[in-house]
């Protein structure tokens, strides 16, 4: 991407656009993983790519959502 020369025409004669970079974020999720949730690994890794410096990419985990049972509370005790 650095090396890429774009060049653009304006009315005041062509321009060259150089110096270009480009930070991209990913994501792996798993089947049963939220859109919400693989958006939000994908742009905490494209953050990541941004921090660390130019022309990177970055790729983050999404989890899998929880099943309604492994939240649920445990059912009180009787008394």
């Amino acid at each position: 991407m650095a090396a890429l020369r774009v060049e653009i025409p304006t009315p005041d004669g062509p321009l060259t656009v150089t110096g270009l970079s480009v930070s991209i974020g990913g994501a792996v999720a798993p089947e049963d993983a939220d859109l919400r949730g693989v958006l939000q690994a994908a742009d905490t890794a494209l953050y990541a790519a941004k921090r660390a410096g130019r022309n990177l990419v970055r790729l983050g985990r999404a989890l899998p959502v929880p099943s309604p049972s492994a939240s649920a509370a445990p059912p009180a005790a009787a008394g």
